[in-house]
This record gives structure tokens, sequence and C-alpha cells, in this order.
């Protein structure tokens, strides 16, 4: 049993980096782009012309933050794994993701600008969400 809790551990822990690896790569995507006319919000969807220097900061320092949090509880040691700081994983993850598409059914524009960009956003998403759900049984088994 604590072979398998390790191994679920180290798998959530390496789905979830290779996940944070994604999104970093994006995240310099994202700067690259700041200012070309190209990634801009329609003027007609009534927002903010220009949105990518704020995309970029709010994904840079949020994302980082959300980062350091999540792996923080994973390499923190027992004590730090338990059933509420696994809740707290997760409403880290999906707070983090969810603007990926949450606002895209009443603003089409807040999509992806391409199906490349779409998928980037889905695996960056999926894999530290899988990673989560798989080393849950450790955050459960630990009560303290």
């Amino acid at each position: 049993m604590l072979q398998q809790n390790a191994l679920k551990l180290n798998i959530g822990r390496i789905m979830t980096m290779l996940g944070f690896l994604i999104g970093l790569a994006d995240l310099s995507r994202t700067f690259s782009r700041v200012g070309d006319e190209a990634y801009l919000l329609m003027a007609t969807s009534g927002a903010v012309v220009n949105d990518t220097w704020r995309h970029a900061l709010h994904e840079s320092i949020g994302g980082v933050a959300v980062m350091v949090s999540v792996l923080y509880i994973y390499f923190a040691g027992p004590p730090s794994r338990t059933p509420t700081t696994w809740v707290v994983v997760m409403i880290l993850l999906v707070g983090h993701y969810a603007p990926f598409w949450i606002g895209t059914p009443f603003l089409p524009e807040l999509g992806a600008p391409h199906w490349r960009a779409e998928l980037i956003h889905i695996l960056m998403a999926a894999f530290p969400l899988a990673g989560a759900l798989i080393a849950r049984p450790v955050f459960m088994t630990n009560k303290s």
C-alpha cells in the first residue's frame, strides 16, 4: 500500500509538472505576441482593445503562483497532504485553467485564436488535473 501510494504521488507529480512545463512554454508564446494586432480582442466585443499585456502579466504572475503553491503541497511532505490540501490543489487548478473556456460561450473572442492554441490549453490543464486525481488517494489517507 505504501509503495502504491508513493507511485500514485510520483505519477501525479510528474503529470502536474508536465502540464506546468507546457504552460510555461505557452507563456513564452503569450509574451511574444504582446502588441501583435492578430491577437487583439475585437473592438466590437466591448472589451478593452489591447488586452495582451494584462493577459501576459496575469498569466505569468498568477500562473507561477499557482504552480509554486501546488508543487509546494506535493513536495512539502506527508503532513501537507491532507484531504483539505487536495481540495485546495483542485481549487487552484480549476481556478487557473477555467478562464480558458468559461467566457467563450458568451463572448467567442475570448476563445483560443486557433486549434493549436486550444490543444495546448487542453494539455496544460489536463495533465495537472489528471495528476491531482491520480494523487488523490495519497491525500485522503493522511487525516492529520
